[in-house]
């Protein structure tokens, strides 16, 4: 877009109107910021799936050893959005310290 605005500095007429219409320089500068969103978003949906399957173990019946501080940062990950603040109450904030268990 750079390049061809550097080139065709005065577009037809036909061309400003689309321009105007679209509001191209708004989509400019918010395609990276909702780019960003997505891969955001496709992030975390694939460590809530991935914090699901470590939470739920269903694909055993029988015990098996795991990391309890794997299963504390699924919960905590599935709950981030009841973490954050909203009208009613203010941001919950979680410090983790985990000790070494026995």
């Amino acid at each position: 877009m750079d390049l061809y605005q550097q080139e065709y500095s005065t577009p037809n007429e036909i061309i400003q109107d689309e321009i105007e219409a679209i509001d191209l320089n708004y989509i400019r500068e918010d395609l990276p910021k909702l780019v960003g969103s997505m891969q955001e978003g496709v992030k975390r949906i694939r460590d809530i799936s991935t914090s699901l399957r470590t939470f739920s173990r269903t694909d055993s019946d029988r015990p098996i050893a795991c990391n309890i501080d794997d299963g504390i940062d699924s919960t905590i990950l599935i709950l981030k959005h009841r973490l954050k603040a909203s009208k009613t109450r203010p941001e919950i904030q979680v410090i983790k310290e985990y000790g070494q268990l026995l």
